[in-house]
């Protein structure tokens, strides 16, 4: 039978169905590997406390949903915004730390145009900080390519390297582990 799982390329198929799952295995074993990934490269400072209050959420349209439930946002997490809102791919978030990733998987953009991208979601950062008024020791704008590229303002990360990452605590036959995967080694070619 073909394997359609393993020929989409569909981003938001790894960005919001694979790249969760990954991050909240075993409760969470995967986000803590993946946060001393980062402190080991000296990117975070502190380990998260992983609890129930975490959060992972995916295509988030936050500056919409909030004001539905009456929450206000105040003005002054617009000020870095330009002209188009750009909506993170998943935005994590605990007591510690406030992440914001952007991911591409099958991609032939320029770092240029994944600049642009990365600095119209830096005001997703203040409205969160704004709105909860909580201080956050670990803030990170990540973003998650097939290539290792240069690109200002955030810090890239190859789905190889994070495959790297997480198979140190996610058993190689998980459905998920094998998916991203095969991913990696279709980009290869």
């Amino acid at each position: 039978m073909i394997r359609f799982d393993d020929l989409t390329r569909e981003e938001r198929y790894y960005s919001a169905t694979i790249l969760p799952y990954l991050f909240a295995y075993n409760h969470f074993k995967g986000l803590s590997v993946f946060e001393e990934y980062l402190k080991s490269q000296n990117l975070i400072s502190a380990l998260s406390v992983i609890d129930h209050s975490i959060q992972i959420l995916t295509e988030i349209y936050i500056e919409r949903d909030l004001p539905y439930y009456k929450i206000e946002i105040p003005a002054s997490s617009f000020e870095k915004k330009l002209n188009v809102q750009s909506k993170p791919d998943i935005l994590i978030i605990s007591e510690q730390a406030l992440y914001i990733f952007e991911c591409k998987v099958f991609m032939n953009e320029s770092e240029y145009k994944l600049h642009q991208q990365i600095l119209k979601q830096k005001y997703v950062f203040d409205i969160i900080k704004n709105t909860t008024q909580h201080s956050f020791i670990n803030n990170l704008h990540i973003l998650i390519l097939p290539y290792e590229y240069d690109i200002a303002d955030c810090v890239v990360i190859t789905w190889e390297k994070l495959y790297s990452v997480l198979n140190s605590v996610i058993p190689k036959d998980d459905y998920f582990l094998m998916r991203l995967e095969s991913a990696i080694q279709r980009i290869k070619i």
